[in-house]
């Protein structure tokens, strides 16, 4: 352990914020990520899973800082090939990246990249478990609940009391990452073709599907609800030919890049996905090869975090709190 490594808790006393519109305590930490200027870097790897983090943390060089925070969240700041570099662990679900992606960026300067490695269902039959699925674009499927609500009282007489003249789906048009991160990531893992050979890993590009619930949105049949989402998977083969994850993030982070404003707050975004349930099939990938797949994983992006070059940029100019 460096001896140098730094530890937050949240304590369990109450906290006081000042400013609703954008929370910060006494001491500049934000309300949900639960860090303050400086303790998150401008190159980011984040993953759903504490376990996830804690695992890919390993391959940091020197770990200055371990926030853990009230709302959820996991922060490991290190140094990796002399780059300051942070792993984040969101847990799941856009809110999660929605907050992530807004609290680091108010508590940062200059431009960020941020990869995501995620675990994710394959929607492609020809996909075999296992493979990294890295998203060139990705859409996003979200339930319309107007579509379940009963029908009004001059329409009690019709044979069915649901609205099922509005879709109870929305599939949004799709948005990409940042094409030169997603090349440079995609290129790190053909570099490492024989270390993939070996530990049999597999990847491919191609669009990306993120939803907003686990089960509905993503055509899980559950029948104690009425979801109504029997052609979900169908819908999204057809309307995108090359698509072949199912997941939960990818889209916010793709969104909220394509969103920032200013040269200064730039968002340099790519996802992946190990795919580890294949929704044809129903099959499951068996945990320890989840683990192997998440190391090597996690090193071929912290390379390529450390490798990107900003545009107009140099965040090795930001001082370095921890030393």
């Amino acid at each position: 352990m460096n001896p140098l490594e730094q530890q937050t808790t949240w304590p369990n006393i109450p906290i006081n914020y000042e400013n609703a519109n954008f929370p910060v305590d006494s001491e500049g930490r934000v309300y949900h990520v639960g860090a303050k200027k400086g303790e998150v870097f401008n190159r980011i790897l984040t993953v759903g899973s504490k376990k996830r983090a804690e695992l890919i943390s390993k391959s940091l060089d020197v770990i200055y800082k371990r926030i853990e925070s009230s709302r959820g969240f996991s922060i490991i700041s290190g140094m990796k090939n002399n780059k300051k570099i942070s792993i984040i662990a969101t847990g799941m679900g856009i809110a999660m990246i929605d907050f992530m992606l807004r609290e680091v960026r108010g508590i940062t300067t200059g431009p960020i990249v941020v990869v995501r490695l995620g675990t994710c269902g394959i929607i492609d039959k020809t996909v075999s478990l296992g493979t990294v699925l890295i998203a060139n674009q990705s859409t996003f499927i979200h339930r319309n609940p107007d579509a379940f609500l009963p029908l009004n009282d001059q329409d009690n007489n019709s044979n069915n009391n649901n609205n099922n003249n509005i879709s109870p789906y929305t599939i949004c048009k799709p948005v990409p990452g940042y094409k030169p991160l997603i090349n440079q990531l995609a290129n790190k893992y053909e570099s490492r073709a024989n270390e993939c050979k070996e530990f049999d890993i597999k990847y491919s590009l191609g669009t990306n599907c993120s939803a907003d619930t686990f089960y509905a949105a993503q055509g899980r049949f559950l029948s104690q609800f009425d979801d109504r989402n029997d052609s979900i998977i169908s819908d999204l083969n057809e309307k995108f030919h090359d698509i072949v994850s199912l997941e939960m993030e990818s889209f916010h982070i793709y969104h909220l890049s394509n969103c920032a404003v200013g040269e200064q707050n730039k968002i340099y975004g790519a996802a992946c996905a190990i795919g580890i349930a294949q929704r044809d099939t129903n099959d499951f990938l068996q945990s320890d090869l989840i683990t192997v797949i998440e190391k090597f994983s996690g090193e071929i992006i912290l390379e390529t975090i450390s490798e990107f070059e900003f545009p107009n940029f140099d965040d090795d100019e930001i001082p370095n709190i921890f030393q």
